[in-house]
């Protein structure tokens, strides 16, 4: 689980960095922390940053015509997980569990599930981390 978290706040960390420099080049230094922030979470992630356990139990929910739980956002990454697992059961034959392990080790995101805000505290924790 911590590793998923360090290897997405690497992820979001470069995301920032392009979000930044595509930012800069349109808008000729007229941007806010916020504008960046919204920008990188929309990029594309290069994984989905979910345990094993919990995919499973939340994509056999959006499967079976449930909400999953969470917020708004965690509620489209679900259904985005769900839809590469259902197109990799049909395709491959493949049973859930084995198309939802196959989805989170494999596929990228179409984005980062998370919110700005919530991208900016990351940052902030990541640039405090390494400055120590």
């Amino acid at each position: 689980m911590f590793e998923n978290i360090r290897q997405r706040n690497s992820d979001l960390m470069q995301a920032i960095r392009t979000a930044k420099g595509r930012l800069s080049a349109i808008a000729g230094g007229e941007m806010t922390t916020m504008d960046v922030m919204r920008l990188a979470v929309s990029l594309p992630a290069p994984a989905y940053y979910v345990a094993f356990d919990t995919a499973l139990r939340a994509t056999g929910e959006v499967l079976r015509g449930k909400r999953a739980t969470g917020s708004e956002l965690r509620q489209r990454q679900w259904e985005e997980i769900a839809a590469k697992v259902r197109h990799e059961m049909e395709r491959r034959n493949l049973r859930l569990t084995e198309a939802v392990a196959r989805v989170i080790t494999t596929g990228g995101a179409s984005r980062f599930f998370i919110s700005p805000a919530r991208a900016l505290s990351i940052y902030h924790e990541e640039m405090r981390h390494r400055y120590k």
